[in-house]
């Protein structure tokens, strides 16, 4: 160092200038890069155990709370609602029809038909299994043609949703074929027949008040049908029968039948030929001596005590009950309209029904 005039001055040598220079600018750029060494390691830092921990109790919380919420609902769904859901699926995958069984027969004491059962059949349709209107409106228009039965009432059928709507029981065998005929010429999946039967009476209204007769349903409606009903109707058989997909039936291995159980036959103490001629006698009297409140008579074997015959006239015919042959009668309903000629027609087949030898002594 010298001090020329007042002010020493101090000089340095290039090279320690240079390397002091360098070494400063070293140490300013260190400090940059430590600086922002911080505030990438500020950033980068790891949580700590507290908020971990209260963020791994959140997510198992939402997970319990997700469990429960589906465990409710597959017990509400399997276990509260199982009956409902195991009935959707049976009606979705299987068809069951009903078999009807043969009602039983009823003789007199010398085993002469009184009442017996013929094969008929029963024409139904699977609504859910019609493809569009136009075939609805096709099935109601012509099914109404040949089984009689209003179209209206069958297109309103077409719109259920299930697969089975009878539209009548007991056809006959050349009406039912017709039905046949119509499915095969439009491919109509939609309409089916099933087994049925018919209640016959070959003598017409004899012995009407005794036998009584039956409904479309084969129920015991007056008389020996009536009383003995349970007895007479057998047990209905089944056949079930699985379904694809588009609600038709699948081939024949996935059909099960259980067999209807026929009813039992009747025999009662009546004798055919007595009971003829104790109506045929109560008829002319009935004539002879103007009887206006009908007339009855009972033939009894006195050492049984068992009932030979009974008869009411005037009586009815047992294949066409509802039919009212009184002349006054018939010009009476036709003064009356609406619920005054439904309570009217009711009161009148009461009483043409009623069995006088029993209910009217």
């Amino acid at each position: 160092c010298v001090a020329p005039g007042r002010h020493p001055t101090c000089r340095i040598s290039g090279a320690k200038a240079q390397s002091a220079s360098y070494f400063a600018a070293g140490n300013t750029i260190l400090k940059k890069k430590n600086a922002r060494k911080g505030e990438t390691s500020l950033e980068k830092a790891p949580l700590d155990s507290a908020t971990r921990r209260r963020m791994l109790l959140i997510l198992f919380l939402f997970l319990g709370v997700c469990f429960l919420a589906i465990t409710v609902k597959l017990f509400y769904v399997q276990i509260v609602q199982h009956e409902l859901y195991q009935a959707k699926a049976i009606d979705q995958q299987v068809r069951d029809t009903t078999v009807t069984p043969k009602r039983g027969t009823i003789y007199d004491r010398n085993m002469k038909t009184l009442a017996v059962s013929a094969s008929a059949e029963t024409v139904y349709i699977a609504p859910k299994s019609i493809k569009n209107d136009e075939e609805a409106a096709l099935i109601a228009r012509e099914l109404s043609r040949i089984l009689e039965v209003s179209e209206e009432t069958i297109l309103k059928k077409t719109k259920a949703n299930n697969y089975y709507e009878i539209i009548k029981r007991q056809v006959e065998k050349e009406t039912a074929d017709q039905v046949r005929e119509f499915k095969k010429e439009y491919d109509l999946a939609a309409v089916a027949l099933a087994e049925d039967s018919k209640r016959y009476y070959p003598y017409g209204a004899f012995a009407s008040h005794i036998i009584g007769f039956t409904n479309v349903d084969g129920e015991g409606i007056e008389g020996i049908e009536s009383y003995y009903n349970d007895v007479l109707v057998g047990m209905p058989g089944r056949i079930i029968t699985a379904k694809n997909a588009r609600g038709t039936d699948m081939p024949f291995r996935y059909q099960q039948y259980i067999d209807a159980q026929n009813g039992y036959n009747l025999v009662l103490t009546i004798d055919e030929a007595v009971q003829h001629f104790i109506e045929k006698q109560l008829e002319n009297a009935v004539v002879e001596y103007n009887v206006q409140n009908r007339a009855t008579a009972i033939v009894m074997d006195v050492n049984t005590g068992a009932i030979l015959a009974m008869a009411t006239k005037p009586d009815f015919d047992l294949n066409n009950p509802r039919e009212i042959t009184d002349a006054a009668l018939l010009a009476e309903l036709e003064t009356l309209t609406g619920e005054e000629y439904s309570k009217r027609q009711m009161e009148i087949w009461q009483s043409m029904w009623r069995n006088k030898a029993i209910a009217d002594t």
